[in-house]
């Protein structure tokens, strides 16, 4: 079992400008609060993060993984569902105001975008970027990439079952996608969502090189500058329609490694960081005054696969009665202790 660890300074967010992370680089606040945005407006957040992404595009095979590129996502492109606390995917209204499974057989979804929906360029978000999204990552080799090269996903789980997807009878706002193979976790697809009228044009797999002019968003926030090795800074995306953030910008310094990141915590470098959890690392940082610490699942996981050609596991009677009696509550709760896991 496989743990995150998430960190930040007690207290909420730190109001500054000029505050020195580890880089050295200095983050401002001068974006303006948007009219639906809280009353709050100089606060800003200075979280620290591994990694250096070259192409911001989060499906592309040579993007994946990157923390700062999948923290920068999140705040900047839609996604049909969310995980939330409870990993329970939930409908995410301010993108689809109704997803609905109006066939088992075949299986059909039926997505309804919300009529607000706008990339921060003023391109209404519709079922082309659904479309888009589907091609790309489905790992059919008769879609193509911009300059007809075959698309390289990260991976195409979920979407190599789909038989099609297409705009709906109700127009743009409508979308319509027929599965080829019943998939169950079908709410996990067009998480993130991408822009087709900026991906057709700069290219999927190495098109998306600047955040700042590719990286539309259709979220709470924009990316406002990018320095590459140093921090990206996201601000209050003005044509949000959704509920605004009480913070008006967030730093991502891009810090060399987990390690750099702790000790700037410590330091007081930064408000926040998100680490892979080591019960050493997590016992000195809770030891630190002024830290408060959460540990959290992450997207890694760790998989009991029984032997099913031989020995007692050859019996699906022994095979479930094992599967059933792993505490799997108990073995998350050892997974974020100082103990051996």
């Amino acid at each position: 079992m496989v743990a995150a660890l998430v960190l930040a300074a007690c207290g909420g967010p730190s109001h500054h400008a000029g505050a020195s992370g580890p880089s050295g680089s200095a983050t401002t606040s001068t974006q303006p609060a948007s009219s639906s945005a809280p009353a709050v407006t100089a606060a800003t957040l200075a979280l620290g993060e591994e990694g250096n992404p070259h192409n911001w595009n989060p499906l592309a095979a040579t993007a994946a993984g990157d923390p700062v590129l999948q923290t920068v996502a999140a705040a900047v492109l839609p996604s049909a569902f969310v995980v939330g606390p409870g990993l329970h995917p939930t409908r995410n209204a301010a993108l689809v105001t109704a997803a609905t499974e109006v066939s088992s057989s075949p299986q059909v979804v039926d997505y309804r975008i919300n009529p607000e929906a706008t990339w921060s360029d003023g391109t209404p978000v519709t079922a082309a970027d659904f479309v888009y999204t589907w091609e790309a990552d489905s790992g059919q080799r008769r879609f193509r990439d911009a300059g007809g090269h075959p698309f390289t996903p990260a991976s195409t789980a979920g979407y190599d079952r789909v038989a099609s997807v297409a705009q709906g009878a109700a127009g743009p706002g409508s979308v319509v996608v027929r599965f080829a193979t019943p998939d169950p976790d079908w709410r996990a697809l067009f998480s993130p969502l991408l822009p087709a009228h900026v991906g057709r044009r700069v290219g999927f797999d190495t098109g998306f090189t600047n955040p700042v002019t590719d990286l539309v968003s259709a979220g709470p926030f924009v990316v406002q500058s990018w320095r590459p090795g140093v921090d990206v800074v996201l601000a209050r995306n003005p044509a949000w329609w959704g509920q605004g953030s009480a913070l008006s910008t967030v730093t991502v310094d891009e810090v060399p490694n987990a390690g750099i990141g702790g000790v700037s915590l410590q330091q007081g470098q930064l408000d926040a960081a998100q680490l892979p959890f080591t019960p050493g690392g997590a016992k000195t940082l809770r030891a630190t005054p002024g830290l408060s610490v959460w540990t959290s699942g992450s997207g890694v996981y760790d998989d009991l696969v029984p032997n099913e050609r031989s020995g007692l596991f050859a019996s699906v009677t022994v095979r479930r009665a094992v599967m059933l009696a792993v505490d799997r509550s108990a073995l998350a709760q050892l997974a974020g202790t100082e103990g051996d896991v």
